[in-house]
Formats: structure tokens, C-alpha cells, sequence
């Protein structure tokens, strides 16, 4: 028998959709693919453009969505999608029980997919710097999910305190001004260690690795600003 639940789903087609399909001017596929949209406008205007041809209104109808067995869903997972925000249309029709996801436009899809995958990924870089096709990736997908390390992290002084002295100097050289790092020079790490950490407060600076370049992502042959080293 026909499950009652896809029964009550090509009951809630639009009146012409059912009339088109009452009198064979449609097929069950074109009638089933219909219901993967619960609204009667967009139901309608795909029938009037693509008539019987349910491939062309399931194409037509999930253009603005990712099919549920994209690999980024299998490995971000329902339920984490779920949580974050995602909604999901299920194709009631489908063997395998396939489904869409409806993150609405392409640039709000992929930010979030981005930003539940990134959560679950290593973009460390390799000791010695370096790049690799595993590194354009994490920085695509953290410019996907809008990470900006700059407003949610700054440095600590423990950090600073890791950094070589001409290390420490070169950043105030760089961030505070030639003025700044002559005269400091002459200060013990440790005393220099905390002026940089003071006067790099709230300026937005994080090491090199942390920032994500958006030309470099598009880029896998760009050379990258080499980490800065203890």
C-alpha cells in the first residue's frame, strides 16, 4: 500500500498541479517531484515551464540546495547541521531516503556546511611553514565560515614570552614604529616580551598562521608568510 504520509504530501499540491495529474496531463514522478516545495507559486511556475518532465522540475526545484549526501553533510553529520541552524527538505520518494538542505542562497550554504566542517578539521601548519593543497582548503573554508581570528583571539603575554628577542623587536618595528623598537633593545626578553604584548594590545595582530588570505586560497602556488618561530 501507499504510506499515508506520501499520500498527505501530494495532497498539499497546488489545485492544478492535482487537476494536471487527475487527468494524466502529469506522471506520479512529475507529481512526486513537485512536493519537494511546499510552495504553490514555485510548484506552478515549474509546471508551467517544464510540463511532464520530472527531471527537469527536480533540477529546477533543488538549483538553490545541496543534496543530503553531499560529503560535506556526511561528514558534518544531521544532527550538528540541526543544531547549527540548517533546515532540510526530505524527498518522501526517494529510495534511499535522500534529502536537500536548505541553507537558502549558495554564500549562506556554504558558510555554514564551511563553518560546521571547519569546527571539525586540523588547518595547522607544518613545523618549518610550508603549504599544501590540505592548507588552500582549510583557508577556503575558513573564509567561508567569516573566521577572523583578529577579533576572537589575542595574544598572550606566555605567547610573546616564546618569541625570540629579535622576533619581539621586529614587531614593534613592524606594528608600533622604528622609534618603538630602538628603544626597547636594550630591555631583557622577559621586560621586552611584556612592552610588546602591551603595546600590540588591541592593534588586531595574530601570527601569520592565523590569518587567512583570500587571494592565497584561490592560489595553491602562493608563497606564505613563514610562522613566526620561538
Amino acid at each position: 500500500p501507499f504510506p499515508l504520509v506520501k499520500v498527505l504530501r501530494l495532497a498539499t499540491l497546488h489545485e492544478d498541479a492535482l487537476a494536471a495529474f487527475a487527468k494524466d496531463k502529469i506522471g506520479m514522478e512529475t507529481a512526486q517531484a513537485l512536493t519537494l516545495t511546499e510552495d504553490c507559486a514555485k510548484q506552478i511556475e515549474a509546471l508551467n515551464q517544464y510540463g511532464n518532465s520530472a527531471h527537469q522540475i527536480r533540477r529546477f526545484l533543488t538549483q538553490e540546495t545541496i543534496a543530503s549526501d553531499h560529503r560535506y553533510f556526511v561528514f558534518v553529520g544531521h544532527e550538528s547541521y540541526a543544531a547549527a541552524g540548517g533546515s532540510m527538505t526530505a524527498d518522501l520518494f526517494a529510495d534511499d531516503g535522500e534529502g536537500y538542505l536548505r541553507a537558502l542562497p549558495a554564500d549562506e550554504k556554504a558558510a555554514l556546511l564551511a563553518l560546521l566542517v571547519a569546527g571539525q578539521i586540523n588547518g595547522t601548519v607544518p613545523k618549518g611553514g610550508g603549504t599544501d593543497q590540505r592548507n588552500v582548503r582549510f583557508e577556503q573554508i575558513a573564509m567561508y565560515s567569516g573566521a577572523d581570528m583578529a577579533e576572537k583571539w589575542e595574544a598572550p603575554l606566555a605567547f610573546y614570552e616564546k618569541l625570540r628577542k629579535p622576533v619581539l623587536l621586529k614587531l614593534l618595528d613592524k606594528h608600533v614604529g622604528k622609534g618603538a623598537a630602538v628603544n626597547c633593545a636594550k630591555m631583557k626578553k622577559s621586560e621586552l616580551a611584556a612592552e610588546v604584548a602591551k603595546r600590540l594590545s588591541g592593534r588586531g595582530w595574530i601570527p601569520a598562521p592565523l590569518a587567512i588570505a583570500a587571494a592565497q586560497a584561490n592560489e595553491p602556488e602562493a608563497q606564505r608568510p613563514e610562522a613566526l618561530a620561538a
